[in-house]
Order: structure tokens, then sequence, then C-alpha cells
């Protein structure tokens, strides 16, 4: 029997996709279903298009990410401490396989640790504003500054690490992110068996994650030093990646490992059409926005970077 979940990205323009997955005992199946929307966004157009499964990572070394190898020093520790920790990593190669994934329990990563901005805290906000009755989201931080702004208004946060952050990310059925740096602090071997989303920050013609420069440089690495980024599973294979735009799926497809791609909007857009998700301003330089606000009220022009 499956397990029926819904997840929604808000588009610019208050456009619209809904993502139905039916999560199977053998597996997961994901389908694209155009012209659909939940009860209250009927004003709102649904739009999506799809590529089918199969990784379309370009090379057969882009598995890893964009802090693959960041210097020979850092190298070495990583590699040391992946021998000291390996026999806790393996119980945690065993362990996810084992927990039973709670429905509809969806987690979301910020970069930086879990600051609350960009897409993660917009999509984060648009969830438990109006459909907390179809998911179960939490925010996921290392940061307590974040923590403690988020419980003071009564959002659901988790504190990592702790022992309910860990419980909670075991159970995951879905883990979304929006940065390769997410994976720290075992985070991403924790959540092994859930699907996961990667919806990105931002849009641009630079190369990121698996081809920067930079990176592809540093992959040139040891085969024992690729074999310890694989066996910390820092660097997974997602299940979707999102992209903006047909020209940056052609222009990105290859910097990440992936199973299927989706074309969408980005959440952090809608507020510039009008979406209130409530709780804006959380995270946000109030003292720039007050200067926004009374620079528009005594009609100068804004621009936006």
């Amino acid at each position: 029997m499956g397990l029926a979940w819904t997840l929604i990205f808000s588009s610019p323009g208050c456009n619209l996709f809904t993502y139905d997955a039916c999560v199977l005992s053998s597996g997961a199946r994901r389908t694209i279903v155009h012209g659909t929307s939940l009860p209250g966004d009927d004003d709102c157009m649904t739009t999506s298009d799809t590529v089918p499964s199969g990784n379309v990572a370009a090379d057969k070394g882009a598995t890893f990410g964009e802090h693959s190898l960041p210097s020979p020093t850092l190298s070495l520790k990583t590699l040391l401490t992946s021998i000291l920790l390996s026999p806790f990593i393996a119980l945690l190669w065993i362990v996810p396989c084992l927990v039973p994934k709670k429905k509809d329990l969806i987690v979301l990563i910020p970069r930086f640790g879990g600051t609350m901005n960009g897409n993660i805290k917009y999509f984060f906000l648009y969830l438990v504003k109006g459909h907390t009755q179809d998911c179960e989201p939490y925010l996921l931080t290392q940061r307590r500054a974040t923590a403690f702004a988020l419980q003071q208004q009564g959002l659901p946060v988790l504190l990592h690490p702790s022992l309910r952050s860990v419980v909670t990310l075991l159970r995951a059925r879905s883990v979304v992110v929006e940065s390769t740096d997410w994976s720290r602090r075992l985070k991403s071997l924790l959540v092994r068996r859930a699907t996961s989303f990667q919806i990105w920050h931002g849009n641009g013609m630079k190369q990121v994650s698996l081809t920067g420069k930079t990176f592809l440089a540093k992959l040139q690495g040891s085969a024992l030093q690729r074999w310890t980024l694989r066996w910390r599973n820092i660097y997974p294979t997602y299940d979707v990646v999102f992209f903006a735009s047909r020209m940056q799926r052609e222009r990105r497809s290859a910097s990440f490992s992936m199973k299927e791609t989706v074309l969408n909007g980005q959440p952090r857009n809608d507020v510039l059409f009008g979406a209130d998700f409530g709780g804006d301003l959380i995270g946000c330089d109030l003292a720039g926005t007050d200067k926004i606000k009374r620079a528009v009220a005594a009609g100068k022009r804004v621009v936006l970077y």
C-alpha cells in the first residue's frame, strides 16, 4: 500500500504546480500533475515540466558536490575523521533502512547552517501558513538564533544536532534543500532513505557545484579520498532537482547528480508579486526594510538586486 503526499511550490506570478508522489514499498514513483491545484489556489495557474527519471549528470564523476576536496589539509582531516567514525557511519547506513518513515513528514534545510532566508524560508512559510493539513513541515537549523526566532513565532523548528532532530531526520519521508552544504553533521546520512528535492538558491550563468572549475580540479584527488566522500554520503544523488527555466536546466543539469528535473519558479520571488506568507520579515534586515518603505512612501524608485 502506497503512501501519498503532495508537495506544493509557488512560482513568480502566483503560478503553482502540484507535485504528487506515491511512495511504494518497492520505491518511489514520481508523477507531475498538470492543471491541478489545492483548495484555495483556484486563482493560480499550475505550471510544470519534467524530465523522465534517470541520472542526468553529465559525467561519470558527477556524484560529488561543492566542497569535494577544499584543500589538502582539509582532505586529510576528512579522511581521518571518516576512518575514526567509520563504525558509526556504517551504522547510519543501516539504521535509515530500518526506521519507518512518517507519512507527509517534510524536513526543510536552509543553507549556511540554517539561516532564515532564500527559497527554503518562503517555501517553509508557505507550507506552514496554509498546508499543514497536507503535510508536517519542519525547518532544521544549526543556529540557535534562528531556532529561537521561529519558536517565538510558534513555527515548527528543529535545532540540530539534538535527539529530536536526529529522530525526525530518520523518520522524514522527504527532505528539501537549496545548497550543497546542507549535508554537514551527518544530515545526508540520516535522510539517506528519504526522497530528496534540491530547489537551489538562485539563478545565474556561473558554473556551480559539480561543474565549478575549482571543484572539478579537486575531484582529481586519490580514489581513497573520493571513496571517503561517497562513504559519508556528503554529495548524494537527488531524486528531483528544480530549475527556474529551460536555460537554467540546460546550463546546470551537469552540476547535480539527479534522477529527475522539474521546471518551476522560485518561492522567494512570490513576495514580489504580492504573496503574503506571514512571517516574511523573519531573518530580514528590518532597518533596511523600513528604509525601503519610507523611500516608496516618498515616491522614490527602489531597485532590487
